[in-house]
């Protein structure tokens, strides 16, 4: 082989490589974006309501709920927001099981619902007759982009989730970005 084409060839592996490994900071998503594909989340909310549609979705319950994050307003940095807003209403009901629900939402954007039902056994019962594949796993994946899992928070109590993948996926890169 000709030095002058192996030489061509490594600094082609080479672009290649170096292409590929940036691809991910190549293309930096605003993070506010509210893109016009939602996906279900628990009961009528679907993800990228803005705080604002979710209480007006949720009604009298959310003129009482409780706010247990508010962060990152009127921040003044260089990154790309990150704003955090997280709440609880108490006296959800879904399924006809009565439980707490915790709204998460990524700079005004709603990414996960968390739900605290009283009677956990119960509910997933009354969910694995609506969504069979949860009753034999802890999560699970449903079109386009929902991910509906059974897990335990930091005090040791259980909930089912339901997240937007998209939203969860691009505030982990927004932290491994900028934090």
């Amino acid at each position: 082989m000709n030095p002058l084409t192996a030489l061509f060839r490594c600094f082609a592996i080479l672009a290649i490589v170096l292409l590929t490994a940036c691809e991910e900071y190549s293309s930096t998503p605003s993070f506010v974006e509210v893109l016009q594909e939602r996906t279900a989340l628990i009961g009528d909310l679907k993800s990228y309501q803005t705080i604002s549609d979710v209480r007006s979705s949720l009604g009298p319950l959310a003129e009482k709920w409780e706010v247990l994050e508010d962060s990152g307003k009127g921040s003044k940095s260089s990154k790309p927001p990150f704003e955090i807003f997280t709440a609880v209403v108490h006296g959800y009901v879904h399924e006809g099981f009565r439980g707490d629900l915790r709204l998460t939402f990524f700079n005004n954007r709603l990414m996960s619902t968390w739900f605290y039902p009283d009677d956990l056994a119960g509910y997933r019962k009354a969910l694995n007759v609506k969504i069979p594949a949860l009753a034999e796993r802890e999560s699970i994946k449903i079109p386009p982009f929902t991910v509906i899992l059974v897990a335990t928070d930091y005090r040791g109590k259980r909930y089912v989730a339901w997240e937007d993948s998209r939203l969860q996926e691009q505030m982990s890169m927004w932290i491994k970005r900028y934090s």
